[in-house]
């Protein structure tokens, strides 16, 4: 889950009037419960790889995954 504490410089924040947002990704017992869904078929996680692209356009991929083209992008291993 990371750090409990986490140091943050509040003077430069502050000085630039950044907003901070949080955010919880998951809880005990999410990851058991992803795996039972996907081992059950009711949730088929094929449908959500946008594309699957050669290793030699890995860097392609990351960009497309960086500008929110998709959800997820496989990247073949080398051949």
């Amino acid at each position: 889950m990371g750090k409990t504490d986490i140091m943050f410089p509040i003077g430069i924040m502050c000085g630039k009037e950044l907003h901070v947002t949080g955010s919880f990704r998951y809880s005990a017992g999410d990851y058991q419960l992803a795996l039972d869904m996907v081992a059950s078929g009711r949730l088929n996680v094929k449908d959500l790889i946008s594309k699957t692209v050669p290793f030699e356009e890995a860097k392609e991929a990351f960009e497309n995954v960086k500008h929110g083209n998709g959800i997820k992008w496989l990247i073949e291993g080398p051949k």
